[in-house]
């Protein structure tokens, strides 16, 4: 049986960190005020504030420029960690995909290794798995990807921060942002 707490908030995660649909906003008010740690929760108010008065076009065409215009911060978490060219890459990616297929796991169209996908993934795996993911994947790939927009003054570092935090508490690891 999996852990609904875990579900409802690796599923606010995901959204957050996919590309903002109409209700991008909506889900990003309920998020900051569901029951997630005080650190996430100020990473999504201080990404709140950036994003407040811009449009869903606009912020859109902001995601896509960071996330899908920008190689550094591709939401391919394998390309943080091992490069474009790299064969650990691809075993990476078949990998993934081989637990989504174990798991039942509904595939939505993006890349087995996207942001998003693995975050959706985390409450399909068992504690033992989760933490291996966690620790070896999100974590550092979405720090990378933090760090980064973080230097260029990007409101959706804000929103990667947020998920560090949630996340290492998985880990029981202290968060290092926010």
């Amino acid at each position: 049986m999996r852990n609904q707490h875990l579900e409802r908030t690796c599923q606010d995660l995901a959204l957050i960190l996919s590309y903002p649909e109409s209700d991008y906003l909506s889900a990003l008010d309920e998020m900051i005020q569901s029951n997630i740690n005080r650190k996430a929760r100020k990473s999504l108010q201080e990404f709140r504030r950036a994003i407040v008065g811009i449009n869903t076009h606009d912020l859109q065409d902001l995601y896509t420029r960071t996330f899908d215009l920008n190689p550094m911060c591709s939401p391919a978490l394998s390309v943080h960690l091992f490069g474009v060219e790299s064969f650990k890459r691809s075993h990476l990616m078949v990998g993934l995909l081989d637990m989504y297929r174990d798991a039942h796991f509904p595939s939505r169209g993006e890349s087995a290794d996207h942001m998003s996908t693995v975050i959706r993934f985390l409450p399909f795996t068992s504690e033992e798995e989760r933490r291996d993911i966690l620790m070896m994947i999100l974590v550092p790939g979405l720090t990378k990807i933090a760090d980064f927009l973080e230097s260029k003054d990007n409101p959706f570092a804000h929103a990667i921060k947020a998920a560090i935090a949630v996340l290492n508490l998985e880990t029981g690891k202290e968060a290092t942002y926010a």
